[in-house]
């Protein structure tokens, strides 16, 4: 309960005496009591509302007010669409000097938003309805967007089916072409882009799976995540004497840079392997020679994203290194 006072110059005072009660009622539903009082004019207005919960996104309420001469009453049955896609509904019946009665209904879908109404009051109708959308052409690339928002990014995931991420939140799918455009990004902020490497075919190489964009208002990005290879290959390299090869060994590829080491049971994983390649194991100051052909590597399962395999290759030994 609470009183209030005021007086203003040149205005007589006046006094407003409210009061208010509420309570919660099992299964989620709640009721409220309010009351207010004039004391210098004596008009009182009292409201009471109920509202409680249908399920999922649904809520159902009922009021009544009653104020000096005048009583009104609403009922209604709301259940807004999800903003990142849904389907939602609003409907409203009341009395306030004649019937009233409303009926809304919107659906967000991932490239156009569709809303509409109607109303009847007092015996007049009236009917909306609006659609909205956007399309975005960004390098070389025409997209449908419901609402880009302040700004956009082009992933280029580089294969179709490809999970991708904001803020470790999934929001989007690759297309056929390896692409997704992502919408509402914040402006002139970092924004944290990923995709999921596990969507990838087992032969593909992502060296990148997440990054950080800042995109100026009303524009663009483009975020790369295209594999860098699809040609890595599993070798497996036997010495010529019938010793195991060490695990751990330093190998060096003809033409590479980096060199690579050799795994359990003589393997070798070469990341992207285009053209047939030489290449030498050292082990303990000795040196053997074996070569690399993907022409000949049972590559029967890389055409179904598996990684092509070779078949045990001879290690043979160089003339200044004999063992």
């Amino acid at each position: 309960m609470s009183w209030i006072g005021s007086k203003y110059q040149n205005s007589p005072a006046r006094q407003l005496l409210s009061a208010s009660w509420q309570a919660a009622l099992p299964r989620g539903a709640f009721l409220a009591l309010s009351a207010l009082k004039d004391l210098q004019s004596g008009i009182a207005s009292v409201q009471i509302s109920l509202n409680m919960p249908l399920g999922g996104r649904a809520l159902a309420g009922l009021s009544a007010a009653h104020d000096k001469d005048r009583t009104s009453g609403l009922a209604t049955i709301d259940s807004p669409a999800d903003p990142d896609g849904g389907f939602g509904y609003r409907l409203a019946g009341g009395w306030q000097n004649g019937g009233r009665l409303q009926g809304e209904a919107a659906w967000i879908g991932r490239h156009v938003g569709l809303d509409g109404g109607i109303s009847l009051d007092r015996g007049q109708t009236a009917f909306r309805a609006d659609a909205s959308g956007a399309l975005v052409f960004l390098r070389g690339s025409l997209f449908a967007s419901r609402d880009p928002g302040a700004a956009v990014a082009l992933v280029e995931a580089g294969a179709p089916g490809i999970r991708i991420y904001r803020e470790n939140r999934p929001v989007a799918v690759s297309d056929a072409d390896g692409e997704a455009l992502l919408t509402g990004l914040d402006a002139w902020a970092p924004n944290r882009i990923g995709v999921e490497p596990r969507d990838y075919a087992f032969n593909a190489v992502v060296e990148k799976t997440d990054d950080i964009v800042v995109p100026r208002r009303s524009g663009g990005v483009r975020v790369d995540f295209r594999p860098t290879s699809h040609h890595p290959m599993l070798a497996t390299v036997t010495r010529g004497i019938p010793l195991a090869t060490p695990v751990g060994a330093r190998v060096l590829l003809d033409g590479a840079d980096d060199p690579l080491t050799l795994g359990r049971d003589g393997q070798i994983f070469v990341a992207d392997l285009r053209t047939p390649r030489g290449g030498v194991v050292e082990i303990g100051g000795r040196r053997c020679r074996f070569r690399l052909d993907p022409r000949e590597a049972q590559d029967s399962q890389a055409s179904r994203g598996a990684m092509a395999r070779s078949d045990p290759l001879l290690c043979l030994r160089e003339a200044s290194g004999a063992y």
